[in-house]
């Protein structure tokens, strides 16, 4: 069976079978357009070893040039059919879905990124380069979508429709302006008064409801979405942090969280984003189960990165 990522010759591909994919959730075709003759071949290396690396064997990929000399017919073939042909001149990675139940929305429409450099790059491998970032999309692409289709149980207060204020922007407004917290909950507005520690609460960047975001955004002039975060970004390694903490395994904190599975942690704790209720979720229950450790909710923010989308994980400078 061949149990590794990255396949390396179109013999390997002739003999490809379905219990070959046992292991494998995704299946992935990579590309070099028109830039394929251009490669050094010491870089050209470099890019394999690279997508061998990608997802620790969790994901099949194919170069596009081995999988046009593989027989026709072939059942790797018969896989790959899922991809449209790939646009000749760009170099792209493209995913789709292959594991069932876990990222459907990839099963029938791949998701493509294109790696994208210089020809003026000074650097000593910059299509290498460029690939990093290409998988760091795609990976992006895949734990989002993933964490956000595992069902959570209702916490026991309402977390439904609550938002991440932009506290930064906030404040940098408010100071702007020369108001005071008080007076920023009091200013006329159609959704009516606030207190001031609401006010404190949204400078924090603590999840708090649509309609005092509103009222905020009613303040300042600005549209609603100049004054939340869209996506949020966990810290590197925070939330593996919180879970080692607790002492205890994957499956007895699923237990403890009323988790449908211990796959869950594996999606958190690879995440580059999530939503404002996914985020809080796991916020109250860290906190609740580490008793009287100190835990703000702010402590969970890459603000940084934070009004990145699936997309894009590390953010976008206009929303900055």
């Amino acid at each position: 069976m061949l149990n590794y990522t990255y396949l390396a010759t179109s013999n390997d591909l002739a003999d490809f079978t379905p219990n070959d994919l046992v292991g494998h959730r995704y299946v992935a075709l990579f590309g070099m357009g028109e830039h394929a003759d251009k490669v050094p071949e010491n870089e050209f290396d470099l890019l394999c070893v690279g997508l061998a690396n990608f997802m620790n064997e969790e994901c099949l990929i194919v170069l596009d040039s081995e999988l046009k000399d593989s027989p026709t017919g072939s059942f790797i073939k018969s896989i790959y059919h899922l991809f449209d042909t790939p646009p000749a001149k760009e170099a792209f990675v493209g995913i789709a879905t292959i594991f069932p139940g876990i990222n459907d929305r990839f099963l029938l429409n791949p998701i493509y990124h294109e790696l994208k450099w210089s020809d003026d790059d000074t650097s000593r491998y910059p299509r290498y380069n460029a690939l990093n970032q290409c998988l760091e999309h795609v990976h992006a692409s895949l734990t989002y979508s993933s964490l956000e289709q595992v069902p959570l149980p209702e916490l026991p207060h309402a977390s439904q429709g609550l938002v991440i204020p932009n506290g930064k922007r906030i404040t940098t407004l408010r100071k702007k302006d020369e108001l005071s917290l008080t007076e920023v909950g009091c200013q006329p507005t159609a959704k009516g008064p606030i207190d001031r520690k609401t006010v404190s609460k949204a400078e924090k960047s603590e999840p708090i409801t649509r309609d005092v975001m509103e009222h905020i955004a009613e303040v300042f002039s600005k549209p609603f979405n100049r004054v939340v975060y869209e996506k949020i970004a966990p810290p590197k390694g925070r939330f593996r942090e919180l879970r080692l903490e607790t002492g205890r395994t994957k499956d007895e904190l699923a237990k403890e969280f009323g988790l449908p599975s211990a796959l869950v942690f594996d999606l958190l704790e690879s995440a580059t984003c999530m939503s404002a209720d996914r985020l809080f979720f796991f916020y109250y229950h860290y906190k609740k189960i580490l008793g009287g450790k100190e835990l703000s909710f702010e402590s969970l923010i890459d603000f940084s990165r934070t009004d990145s989308d699936p997309s894009q994980p590390n953010g976008s400078p206009e929303n900055r």
